[in-house]
Parts: structure tokens; sequence; C-alpha cells
């Protein structure tokens, strides 16, 4: 199996939606959206976890990643929508076979799926990661801890070094607002924190947010990394409340529809 990925957080309303339904006997499980929002991550977590020892999936060829075969165990299938006739003809196959079940991931939550015809397929839909799950990602990148003068800005330090470090619980809270910049995208925080370190991690006054904000274009615009263009929006001053848990399941179990946007 592929490794997990390193600083994999949240999504444990996601895996424990994921979960249920393979321990039910489901034989296709979808995560989806629309955006990059970690799925080929999720799915990796999700293959770690059910391939431990004394899980379901444990044991020689009971778990695979297409186009790898897992006869009669867990075939877990990236990019669902790009499949070839072929490749689909190899996934009907596997789904053919006693016992075997399907874990995929798409773009789209209902459309033709190829399979719909053999088995009902239950739906995960995957988020932007909350405000405290980024910035609990934020932390695991970074390459040095974090300071008063990174995240607060001169007039609000009240007499707080600015070289003082920060426990990570603070850090965290005083993370939540500006961590908004990357919209719940892990990529962005994972690319932003990572071009940072690569500058030498200069303190950052108290401006998060710029790290969202990749340098000026040929056209003289400032856009979001890994898309979006446009002009940087003002910051905002809301205070959020402390750092909770992860919330309760939003999961929810739909048919593949015809007639709603095409896989592929």
């Amino acid at each position: 199996l592929r490794r997990k990925v390193e600083d994999f957080v949240g999504r444990k309303d996601v895996i424990g939606g994921a979960l249920f339904y393979l321990n039910s006997n489901r034989s296709l499980v979808l995560l989806h959206c629309e955006e990059s929002l970690g799925r080929s991550a999720t799915l990796r977590e999700i293959a770690y976890l059910v391939t431990m020892p004394g899980r379901k999936f444990s044991g020689e060829n009971r778990c695979a990643f297409f186009p790898n075969q897992a006869p009669g165990g867990l075939l877990i299938v990236d990019d669902l929508e790009s499949l070839n006739q072929q490749e689909q003809e190899q996934v009907r196959s596997h789904l053919e076979t006693p016992g075997a079940q399907l874990l995929a991931a798409s773009r789209y939550a209902a459309s033709g799926c190829p399979f719909e015809d053999l088995c009902k397929t239950m739906s995960v839909q995957l988020s932007p990661l909350r405000d405290e799950e980024a910035a609990d990602l934020f932390l695991r990148r970074c390459r040095r801890p974090l300071r008063v003068e990174d995240l607060l800005p001169p007039q609000k330090r009240h007499g707080r070094g600015p070289k003082d470090v920060l426990g990570r619980a603070d850090a965290a809270e005083l993370l939540k607002h500006p961590i908004r910049a990357f919209k719940g995208v892990p990529g962005r925080i994972r690319k932003a924190v990572d071009n940072w370190a690569q500058r030498g991690s200069p303190a950052l006054q108290g401006d998060v947010e710029s790290l969202a904000w990749v340098l000026p274009n040929l056209h003289g615009t400032r856009g979001l990394l890994g898309g979006g263009g446009g002009p940087r929006p003002p910051k905002k001053t809301s205070v959020l409340t402390s750092l909770t848990g992860v919330g309760t399941a939003s999961v929810r179990a739909s048919s593949w529809h015809r007639g709603t946007t095409g896989l592929g």
C-alpha cells in the first residue's frame, strides 16, 4: 500500500462515515468533493486504518490501490471519473467477486456511474478543513516554533516580547482567524508554509494571511496559492472561540443518478 500522508489532520467525520459503510459491507463507498481538498490523502489514511493488524482488511491482498488487485477484498480507486472503458471493466470485475468492496474518490457526487447496475453508491462528502484543523496542519508544517512576532502585530503584543515562543494551544488559538485565508484547502497550507520555510521563515509580524498570496503575476495582481486571482481581501478582526474537537459527522448516503454531471 501507499504510505500514509505526512501531517494528515482532521477528517474524523469523513473517515468515520467511510468506515461505517465499509463495516456495513456496502459494496461501493464514494468520497467526493469538487475542489482539491485532499481526496487522495484521505483515501491513503483510510487504507492505513483498515489494514492495521486485526482490522477487516488486514492481511496480504486484502486491500489494494487500483490498478493493483484485491480479489474479494477492498479495492481503492482514486479519480474514479478518469477511468477509461478498459479500466472500468477491471473495476466491474472486482465488484462482481463475492465479498468485494470498492472505495473510490471522485469530483462528482452523483452522475451516470458505470457500476450503478451492480450496487448502490454510499456517498461521503469531503469538506474544507475546519479552522482548528487548518491551524493544526499549519503548526505541523512549521519548521520552527512560532513566536509572538509571527502571530501578533506590534500594537497587539501588550508587553509580550517579540521573540517569546508561543505554546501550541496559544498559537492554535491565534491562528484560527487568519488561517481562513487558505479557505480550508490542505494543499494551500502545505505549499504556503513550505515556501515560507524555504525563505528562512522570517517573522510574519501578525500577517499570516500574506503567506496565502503569491507574488504579483504578469497582470500585476496577486492570487491565492493553488489558484484564484484577484485582489487580496481586507483583513478582519473578529476572534473565534477556543479550540474544540471534531464535530458531528456530515455524512449522507445517496444513489448515483442519471441525468446529472457525467463522469469524465
